[in-house]
């Protein structure tokens, strides 16, 4: 009988109940859908890797590798560098990270899938030249780059010139940083 009577008040308390579990409901979307975008990031980046060994921006030296591969339950050990770089354009300076890996070692931790199905149009040139670079698609489709195509970026040694040996699809580490990355050997 009160429903009745006060039926205003009963289709507004319906309504605030209706309007909290909804609220709860998209909370837990939103989160479960954060925890999974950062778990993918994570993974992207740090691939099948279980540890990750780092001495900062100074490094250790490369015969630690094989120290750390005796290591019980180390299986592989990979070095990756990782450099924060500008793309220097006609207009504008686009942050983006370089990665230095070694290619021979890096697919026991990662895997890389390029347009052209292969890491790179030509590996002896990729590796025999110091100018080589794989870069995103996406930073390939924003300034309209091809392989063999020359890029500008400033790094830590100042502004050099790159020549893009590949492109890789937007996944794993690609799609970690949105395209604003790009791989050299080490």
């Amino acid at each position: 009988r009160r429903l009745r009577y006060k039926s205003m008040r009963t289709l507004l308390t319906t309504l605030g109940v209706a309007i909290g579990v909804a609220l709860f409901v998209a909370i837990r979307l939103i989160n479960s859908a954060t925890l999974r975008a950062f778990d993918e990031n994570v993974t992207a980046i740090a691939g099948q890797a279980d540890l990750t060994v780092s001495a900062g921006e100074t490094g250790f030296p490369e015969e630690k590798l094989e120290q750390i591969e005796t290591v019980r339950g180390v299986r592989r050990a990979v070095p990756m560098l990782e450099e924060n770089t500008f793309l220097v354009s006609d207009s504008f300076h686009e942050s983006m990270t370089v990665f230095g890996v070694d290619l021979l070692r890096e697919p026991a931790v990662r895997s890389y899938k390029t347009t052209q199905q292969e890491i790179m149009d030509d590996p002896l040139v990729f590796l025999n030249q110091a100018d080589s670079i794989i870069i995103s698609e996406t930073l390939a489709q924003q300034h309209n780059l091809k392989l063999d195509s020359k890029i500008k970026l400033i790094t830590a040694q100042g502004a050099q010139t790159f020549t893009v040996r590949g492109i890789l699809q937007m996944e794993g580490v690609a799609r970690a940083f949105g395209g604003a990355m790009a791989i050299m050997d080490i």
